[in-house]
C-alpha cells in the first residue's frame, strides 16, 4: 500500500523534505574544483597529469568538445555533470555518480550508449537540466544586453547635457551675458537667459541665431 500514498501524505512530506536534506549533503560533498553556477564547467586540459587507474585508463580532455556539460575534478579524479549539479530536479535526483560521487569508470566511458558518458547524456533527468542551463544562459545574456544598453542610454543621455551646458555657458561667456536674473523659474521674464538658453538649446533650436 506504501506505494500508493497520496501527495498530501505526511509521510510523502517527510520523505520529500529527507530526500531534498539528502541532496544538499551530498552536493556539499562535491569537491572543491568544479564549477560553479556563476562561471563555466571546469575542464582543465593543460598543466595537468591525468593518472591511470587500475584498468590503465585515464580521463581524456578530448571530450570535453563531444560532451560540454562535461567536467574534470582533478582533486577526485572524477568526471561530472555541470548541468546535473546545478539543474537537475530534486523529483529526478537519484544520486547519480556525475551529479554526487564523480564518475571514473574511464574504459566505459565511451563506445556503447549504454554505459558511461553516452548513457549520461541520454538520461531524460540530465536532458531536462541541460534544457534548464540553456535557458540560464539565455536569460544571462539577456540581462547583460539589457544592462548594456541602459548603460549606454544613460551616457548618451549626460553626454548630451554636458555639451549642452558647455556651448551654452561658451554662448553666454562670447556675448558677455549674464548668467542669471532675479529669479529662478524659468518662465519668469527676468530669470535671466541661462536657463532660457538651455531650453531652447533642448528643443533643437541655434542659440548663436537668437
Amino acid at each position: 500500500m506504501d506505494k500508493y500514498i497520496t501527495s498530501k501524505s505526511p509521510r510523502v512530506r517527510s520523505e520529500t523534505a529527507s530526500t531534498s536534506m539528502d541532496r544538499s549533503n551530498e552536493v556539499s560533498k562535491c569537491p572543491n574544483d568544479l564549477g560553479m553556477l556563476t562561471t563555466f564547467p571546469a575542464q582543465p586540459q593543460t598543466g595537468i597529469q591525468f593518472p591511470k587507474n587500475s584498468s590503465g585508463r585515464k580521463f581524456s580532455p578530448m571530450w570535453y568538445a563531444r560532451f560540454p556539460w562535461l567536467e574534470y575534478s582533478v582533486e577526485r579524479d572524477a568526471a561530472f555533470c555541470y548541468a546535473c549539479r546545478h539543474f537537475v530536479p530534486d523529483s529526478s535526483f537519484n544520486y547519480d555518480n556525475f551529479a554526487v560521487k564523480g564518475y571514473n569508470g574511464w574504459k566505459r566511458a565511451l563506445g556503447d550508449k549504454n554505459k558511461g558518458l553516452e548513457l549520461h547524456s541520454h538520461a531524460a533527468s540530465h536532458i531536462d537540466a541541460m534544457s534548464k542551463w540553456e535557458e540560464r544562459k539565455r536569460r544571462t545574456s539577456s540581462r547583460s544586453t539589457v544592462k548594456e544598453l541602459v548603460s549606454n542610454n544613460v551616457y548618451e543621455r549626460r553626454h548630451y547635457y554636458v555639451r549642452a551646458i558647455a556651448e551654452v555657458i561658451y554662448f553666454l561667456a562670447v556675448n558677455e551675458l549674464s548668467f542669471r536674473g532675479d529669479y529662478d523659474k524659468i518662465a519668469h521674464s527676468e530669470s535671466g537667459i541661462l536657463p532660457i538658453c538651455l531650453v531652447l538649446w533642448h528643443r533643437g533650436t541655434n542659440i548663436y541665431r537668437i
